[in-house]
């Protein structure tokens, strides 16, 4: 079963699917992060001993949790408008884009895409 590699043709519907699912699986893998987030900074602002070690991961945790949420608010935004509004528009009248990965290749260019990749591409710079 080929997959669809040009972006000439319209995304079938089992691609256009496989791409919704990973926004979902970004948005879950964000959530298990939020509550790591939460877990963690609790568990060390209660802890007695407060040596280096214990602001180096505050800090890193602090860092990197707006860092997840920006990057996570980028990529939902982008999945909104290929999932939503351009389906929407076509309904209105405008031009069929072909589906979320002819519009992901089309408007690569996009300020929001832009971003989101940004900081996705940034956050394991943190960990090292």
């Amino acid at each position: 079963m080929g997959g669809n590699t040009t972006f000439d043709t319209p995304d079938t519907p089992l691609e256009a699917r496989a791409a919704f699912f990973g926004t979902y699986l970004a948005v879950l893998a964000y959530g298990a992060l939020l509550m790591l987030y939460v877990q963690l900074t609790g568990v060390l602002i209660a802890r007695p001993g407060r040596g280096m070690t214990f602001w180096l991961v505050l800090a890193y945790s602090v860092a990197l949790s707006p860092l997840a949420t920006a990057t996570i608010g980028t990529i939902f935004k982008f999945s909104v408008e290929a999932f939503v509004e351009s389906p929407l528009r076509t309904i209105k009248g405008g031009a069929f884009e072909g589906g979320p990965f002819r519009f992901y290749k089309k408007n690569s260019s996009n300020y929001v895409d832009v971003l989101g990749e940004v900081r996705f591409e940034s956050q394991p710079f943190f960990s090292r």
